[in-house]
């Protein structure tokens, strides 16, 4: 009798832990629901990745509103970009009579004032291009003068070799030292620049009418 009660109390703790176990395990298999703080935490995450990403567009289209903005400010008009390629033909024109010239100081027999002429014709080409440059930079507004300025000062630094070039072969001649050779070759130097200005018209050119 003892023994049947013990037999029949222990089946019922066996029972017992295994329902104890399945429910344990059925517990772990389902997932965990998000209490009213986690949801709360995740809303306000996702509103703040929100309002970054709005925030971050707002900037990429200020950003490309401003550069439309300094690329229209830039923009040569019509009458500046027919200014701008009538002073590459004036320096083109220029460079090429320059270039003329240097076959007069390949011959053996070119006399002072012969050189004294080509001197003159020279200064007075460099001058006109001076005024007409001063009057392209002077037209353009606040804005394109800024971009520009970079290559205006490059056009100035041509300006004065070419200016001492000349001087030098002025005081040459005016000295009684007239060198055919060394003439010849401060003329060739004199073309280069004008070559050099002439690139930084294109350059603007470039820079003005991009995108």
């Amino acid at each position: 009798m003892k023994s049947r009660i013990f037999t029949i109390f222990l089946m019922a703790c066996v029972f017992g832990l295994g329902a104890a176990l399945t429910a344990v395990g059925q517990g772990k298999g389902k997932p965990q629901q998000p209490g009213k703080g986690d949801v709360t935490r995740q809303q306000d995450r996702d509103k703040t990745q929100d309002k970054t990403g709005d925030r971050d567009r707002d900037q990429d289209r200020d950003r490309d509103q401003d550069r439309d903005r300094d690329r229209d400010q830039i923009r040569l008009t019509d009458v500046q970009s027919d200014q701008l390629q009538k002073r590459i033909q004036a320096t083109d024109q220029t460079r090429d009579r320059i270039r003329e010239m240097q076959r007069d100081y390949e011959q053996a027999n070119l006399t002072l004032d012969q050189a004294r002429e080509n001197h003159q014709r020279i200064r007075e080409q460099v001058r006109a291009m001076e005024q007409e440059n001063e009057r392209f930079r002077l037209a353009l507004n606040e804005q394109q003068r800024k971009r520009f300025q970079h290559w205006f000062n490059h056009m100035d630094q041509y300006r004065m070799r070419i200016s001492n070039r000349l001087q030098q072969m002025e005081q040459e001649m005016n000295k009684g030292e007239f060198d055919r050779i060394q003439q010849r070759n401060r003329i060739r130097d004199i073309e280069k620049q004008m070559n050099n200005w002439r690139d930084q018209y294109r350059k603007i050119g470039e820079v003005a009418n991009e995108g």
